[in-house]
């Protein structure tokens, strides 16, 4: 018989968790507050466990809220994670757009599910 098995009983950390507000003309200010690339994200998983690495693969225009998960935190205590409620997509100047292209090719599954 396989039972499921239950979540690890962590004392997870509650301080600081209130959302910063933050200003809409923060938006032009490249690189800083409110956001950071999520590439640079990852999770403390307590003293005895390994802080899971950061997402390196992602490109730089991916960015996470310092209110989802503050920098600070990473390194310092278990957090819960909360459920994604709001994405934004933002474009600065709608004259740089250019076609992304894919650093990684589509395998043959892949290509398939499209078709």
């Amino acid at each position: 018989e396989v039972l499921p098995e239950a979540s690890a009983e962590l004392p997870f950390a509650r301080e600081d968790e209130r959302p910063q507000p933050w200003l809409l003309r923060s938006l032009l200010e490249r690189g800083g507050p409110p956001f950071y690339p999520l590439a640079q994200f990852h999770v403390f998983k307590g003293a005895l466990g390994k802080s899971a690495g950061p997402l390196r693969e992602l490109p730089s225009f991916l960015q996470v809220s310092e209110n989802y998960h503050r920098r600070s935190w990473r390194l310092s205590c278990v957090r819960r994670l909360k459920n994604v409620i709001c994405f934004l997509e933002w474009v600065p100047d709608a004259a740089a757009l250019k076609r992304w292209t894919c650093l990684a090719p589509l395998s043959a599954e892949q290509h398939s599910r499209l078709a």
